[in-house]
């Protein structure tokens, strides 16, 4: 369909057509909205830009980075290594990593900002990072057959080119680590479960209880927020669960620093009165009062990765092999002793 056609099937003018799918400011947001909205629905892409999909490239890989955090941060410390890492990786091939964010009051699964990359041909290929189970992002990466490699894997039945680490295993082999120091009222405080990776820890979290013969309370399963404050909040509700779990397994180091703050309140010593756990070793392990135990996943390391299979999916490899599960390693501190 060429934007002739797009405009008279929107009774609009040319040129409103054209400044609309451009995010010309002078025409109103929802006039924008509209016209981008049926342009995807109907598969148009403008045709200087479809050109140079065709005959060029624009030698950029696009990643549009989640909302800031609630505390102000524009990105946790594991995600900045991991694409600092990418950038170095692309460098070798010629490739630059092109970022962009979401607007604060958008989902963090939103395609508006990868439309935009894709119909202006601003990149080669896009970075999904943070996956849902069901993720609109990658339904329209694939309805485009545009390259992408994700952070994450999906429950899409299509196969696709992604990176992930072996979160069901992590969580496994924490709640694992607990049973054989002595405990058995072990709390696991995840996240919002529409993260596919906050799924799979919970079901790791789940299988470790049942093969240890520990029964399941879902008192002791608690959804967080992924900063400090979040975890705070959470575990004082947790702490006033009964009977109050010895040992609690956090799903980000920096839910582990709230909970110890929390734990203090109740008057328990972290590291002598109940164990803590948290996952994402960042540098700030090294440095709470006692340093935290906490789980290693080579966010570095998954940085190279991604960046070998983008080179790899622009150089025409489109196999179903483009996928890979890092392993993760339990980093012994202080923060989760032996019940006595």
């Amino acid at each position: 369909m060429s934007i002739t056609q797009l405009a008279k099937d929107l009774n609009l003018s040319k040129s409103t057509v054209s400044r609309a799918l451009n995010d010309y400011p002078d025409v109103s947001f929802e006039t924008r909205e509209r016209v981008q909205k049926r342009a995807e629905e109907i598969g148009y892409i403008p045709n200087p830009v479809a050109q140079r999909l065709k005959q060029g490239k624009s030698n950029a890989v696009g990643v549009v980075l989640p909302p800031p955090l609630d505390n102000g941060a524009f990105i946790e410390p594991f995600y900045s290594t991991m694409l600092g890492s990418l950038v170095i990786e692309l460098e070798k091939s010629g490739l630059q990593l092109l970022v962009t964010t979401q607007k604060t009051s958008a989902s963090d699964d939103d395609v508006v900002s990868y439309r935009k990359m894709f119909q202006r041909g601003l990149v080669d290929a896009l970075l999904i990072l943070r996956t849902h189970s069901n993720d609109p992002r990658v339904e329209f990466a694939l309805q485009h057959n545009f390259p992408f490699v994700t952070y994450g894997r999906t429950e899409k039945e299509t196969k696709h080119t992604w990176v992930d680490v072996d979160h069901e295993q992590a969580i496994y082999s924490a709640v694992i680590r607990q049973v054989g120091r002595g405990h058995r009222q072990i709390a696991f405080i995840s996240t919002k479960s529409r993260y596919n990776y906050a799924q799979l820890r919970t079901e790791g979290y789940v299988q470790a209880l049942k093969d240890s013969g520990i029964p399941f309370y879902p008192r002791w399963l608690v959804e967080s927020g992924l900063n400090i404050d979040d975890g705070y909040r959470t575990a004082l509700k947790l702490l006033k669960t009964e009977p109050r779990p010895t040992s609690i397994v956090c799903t980000t180091d920096d839910i582990a620093i709230g909970t110890m703050t929390a734990c203090r309140e109740f008057g328990l010593v972290p590291g002598k009165d109940i164990a803590i756990m948290g996952y994402g070793n960042s540098a700030a392990c090294e440095h709470t009062s006692p340093p935290l135990t906490s789980i290693e996943a080579f966010p570095k390391q998954l940085g190279e990765k991604i960046g070998k299979f983008f080179t790899e999916r622009l150089d025409g490899n489109t196999s179903d092999a483009l996928q890979h599960v890092q392993s993760t390693k339990i980093i012994e501190r202080d923060s989760d002793p032996v019940l006595t």
